[in-house]
């Protein structure tokens, strides 16, 4: 909740956040699905 109330009173912070992780959890996604497809 915390982290929440941080990234609404800044903005910039936020999109930076978000720009940050997006590739990770894209690359979350395809290692998920390699799994998947290798079983």
């Amino acid at each position: 909740m915390k982290k929440v109330k941080i990234l609404a009173k800044s903005p910039e912070k936020s999109l930076y956040l978000i720009t940050f992780m997006l590739p990770f959890t894209l690359l979350r996604q395809t290692v998920k699905n390699n799994k998947y497809s290798k079983n």
